[in-house]
C-alpha cells in the first residue's frame, strides 16, 4: 500500500500503473541526504530534502521537499521500505509513499 502526501492510499499495482501511463512522470529528482542514522547494522533512518521536477496525473509538482526515508538490510542488500516526502517550502505536496521489495536501494551505510 502506497500512501500519497494528501493521504490518498494506493496499493502497489495501481501506482506501478501510473508510473507506466505516465500519469506520474519524472524530469529529474536529485536527493540531499542531510542525516544518517543506522541501528544495529540492520536498519537506516535517512532525512534531507529532494528536488524534483515531475508531474502527477497532470498538475506540475516542482520544489525542493523535506524527506524521510527507512531502509533495513536484507540478506546483506539495503533495501527502502518507507519514504515520505513532505510539502515544501512554498506550500505545494509531494507525492509520497512507500515501496515494498523491489531493488535495494543505493545507500551503504
Amino acid at each position: 500500500m502506497l500512501r500519497l502526501s494528501n493521504g490518498e492510499r494506493l496499493p502497489k499495482m495501481q501506482w506501478l500503473d501510473l508510473l507506466s501511463t505516465g500519469q506520474i512522470r519524472y524530469e529529474s529528482l536529485w536527493v540531499e541526504c542531510e542525516a544518517i542514522h543506522v541501528y544495529d547494522r540492520q536498519v537506516a533512518f535517512t532525512s534531507g530534502h529532494s528536488v524534483t521536477r515531475k508531474s502527477f496525473r497532470g498538475r506540475h509538482v516542482d520544489g525542493r521537499f523535506p524527506y524521510t526515508a527507512l531502509y533495513v538490510c536484507r540478506r546483506g542488500q539495503w533495501q527502502i521500505v518507507a519514504i515520505h516526502e513532505l510539502e515544501n517550502e512554498t506550500g505545494r505536496r509531494a507525492v509520497a509513499g512507500i515501496r515494498i521489495g523491489g531493488d535495494p536501494g543505493a545507500f551503504r551505510p
